[in-house]
């Protein structure tokens, strides 16, 4: 794992993204149960499901802007609650499946701001 602000670098073999048992309840409801996945440097990953399957809290929680209820979410080898400046400046992207044009939720537009803006991010450098 890299040491505490060490960004990934060309060569590094430790998983960019690595989730492990991962709950995320709202009282009684589970939104995220026990799920687990590593995503390397250069992989493309995305979260699909139906309504309250829990993606946009697995993002949320990626992204450093909710707590997770238990297990491990880390983002370049840190825990992801520290990875919120990242977050922000374009490292992650929620967008919906519709691909409609004049949708601005729509992933046509949300990808087309996703790529213009990871060159910058933290998360995506090469």
């Amino acid at each position: 794992m890299p040491a505490d602000g060490e960004i990934l670098a060309e060569g590094d073999s430790w998983p960019a993204i690595q989730i492990e048992n991962l709950w995320k309840k709202y009282g009684e409801v589970e939104a995220d149960r026990g799920i687990s996945f590593e995503v390397r440097k250069g992989e493309i990953f995305g979260l699909i499901g139906p309504d309250g399957a829990g993606e946009t809290s697995t993002l949320q929680i990626l992204a450093g802007v909710m707590e997770a209820s238990s297990g491990v979410a880390d983002v370049l080898g840190r825990p992801a609650r520290k990875m919120r400046a990242a977050a922000a400046q374009g490292g992650l992207a929620k967008s919906d499946t519709s691909g409609r044009e004049d949708d601005p939720q729509s992933i046509a537009p949300s990808s087309r701001t996703f790529s213009k803006r990871r060159k910058d991010s933290p998360l995506c450098r090469t």
